[in-house]
């Protein structure tokens, strides 16, 4: 068919149509470095610049969606409100970046203490971490509050202060949502917010639930 053709008109053909598929190629390619980018663009608005975990819009997106899961699940939720003590007299001290420092190893050692999948830390401060427990209820939560104490504590007796680190405690207020309770975000967070302040007060160093019955005793299994 094609040596009944004109020559000049076989040679065009197959030279648009080799641009054609040029052309769809480069556009392919376009495609896929826009979406790389905007995905890229996605993780870094939710992600902290300086620790590299989950930053408070992150944190909050997160908290809204297991609020709605507990709610078809009539399942517990939890949150806690994490604040390195005395953390500005390390600034004020040793200057910002050695502060940094101490920030980022405490993202990482709240992180690694965090063992359930499905929990999740966010840095939502300055100095202060948020943690979300879907599924867990009072003593749980406190458990796993008393860790992150306990973790800080055990990490400065085996770590001397240097360069990149300064001994810090926590101070960790706690709040859970019953099965049956309807209540915010917003107002899971006061409540957590409360449990912190209760924590200062009482001494720091130390996990508070802003319930007033609840435990505030480290529980054994997380104190040896």
């Amino acid at each position: 068919m094609l040596e009944l053709l004109p020559r000049q008109l076989v040679v065009g053909g197959m030279h648009q149509l080799s641009q054609m598929i040029q052309r769809t190629t480069a556009l392919k390619r376009e495609r896929a470095v826009a979406e790389k980018t905007a995905q890229l663009a996605l993780t870094q608005a939710s992600r902290d610049s300086l620790t590299g975990i989950a930053n408070r819009r992150a944190f909050d997106e997160c908290l809204a969606a297991a609020l709605v899961k507990a709610d078809q699940q009539q399942d517990w939720l939890s949150v806690m409100i994490v604040d390195l003590d005395y953390f500005k007299a390390i600034n004020d001290t040793h200057g910002h970046d050695l502060g940094d420092q101490v920030l980022k190893r405490v993202a990482r050692l709240l992180t690694g203490a965090i063992t359930r999948r499905g929990d999740q830390v966010a840095r939502i401060g300055g100095e202060e971490f948020g943690v979300l427990l879907p599924g867990a209820d009072v003593h749980a939560s406190l458990k796993v509050a008393w860790r992150l104490v306990m973790t800080l504590r055990q990490y400065n007796a085996g770590c001397p202060a240097g360069d990149s680190w300064h001994p810090v405690t926590l101070s960790v207020g706690v709040a859970t949502r019953c099965p049956d309770q309807s209540i915010s975000g917003r107002d899971l967070m006061r409540q957590a917010d409360r449990g912190l302040y209760l924590a200062k007060e009482r001494g720091r160093d130390q996990a508070v639930h802003a319930v007033p019955s609840a435990q505030t005793d480290p529980p054994l299994a997380d104190t040896r």
